[in-house]
């Protein structure tokens, strides 16, 4: 028997051998396939985009849109929005690989995760039509690196705020972080306090869900969502995460936007 077996043991492991072999061949074909026939077509196409177009808001004639550079925007903002929609923010190329990673893990075991969509990708979304392309999903993370590799991350925010919706007030669409701080608490974003800020990035993911005009309560929910987003990012203290909580919203109740 021990003389039979040390031959069968080496034809075993020569199949596994010629598997893996096998295995690696495909999955590097493959690999390769993909790349030529998807991702490359994506790289060419985003190529094409002009990129000038991310510093005009591109918005429609009727609504409220006031641009600022992002020197005006306070630091307490730009941190609820980053604890918000991007973590990563200063750690990717324009599209959070681990994000995903950890995302999908999330969903497979049914937990609730943090957003892979970064604010890069969320600026290329809002620019761009990629609706109409066939290679749309590829072509949305493309897009996004090549943001990533023309503009410095400050310029990549001073688009996003100044673009960004914050919903419908006296039928007005508003947009930017400046016309957002004027129609809610009548002053210029540069005023906007932590609580204030807080408030307007949680309108963020649904304005009008969380529209403090309409449902006061839901809009108080999401900004204390992005307050402990901010905590656990250390860029609040545990005392000031407390006392911000306690904060009212102190939206002014406006009948009409100018």
């Amino acid at each position: 028997m021990k003389r039979s077996s040390k031959p069968h043991r080496i034809a075993t492991r020569a199949v596994l051998m010629a598997a893996l072999a096998v295995c690696v061949v495909v999955s590097v074909g493959c690999a390769v396939f993909f790349y030529f026939a998807c991702i490359l077509p994506a790289v060419d196409k985003a190529a094409t985009f002009d990129l000038s177009r991310l510093a005009d808001p591109g918005v429609p004639p009727d609504a409220i849109q006031r641009s600022i550079p992002v020197s005006e925007v306070p630091p307490h903002v730009l941190q609820a929005l980053i604890s918000r929609e991007d973590p990563r923010f200063y750690q990717h190329d324009g599209n959070d690989y681990v994000g995903m990673g950890r995302e999908f893990w999330g969903h497979l075991r049914g937990r609730e995760v943090r957003g892979s969509r970064t604010i890069t990708q969320q600026l290329a979304q809002n620019a761009f039509d990629l609706e109409s392309h066939s290679n749309r999903h590829l072509l949305f993370l493309a897009l996004a690196r090549r943001i990533e590799q023309h503009f410095a991350k400050a310029e990549i925010l001073e688009f996003y705020l100044n673009r960004v919706y914050f919903g419908l007030v006296a039928k007005k669409s508003v947009f930017g972080i400046e016309a957002a701080a004027q129609v809610y608490f009548v002053h210029k974003a540069s005023d906007l306090n932590l609580v204030e800020g807080a408030t307007l990035v949680g309108l963020i993911r649904s304005p009008e869900r969380y529209s403090p005009f309409r449902d006061p309560k839901a809009a108080l929910a999401a900004r204390n969502v992005v307050l402990h987003r901010m905590a656990e990012d250390g860029w609040i203290t545990k005392e000031g995460l407390e006392a911000a909580l306690r904060e009212p919203l102190r939206i002014v109740d406006r009948q009409h936007v100018e």
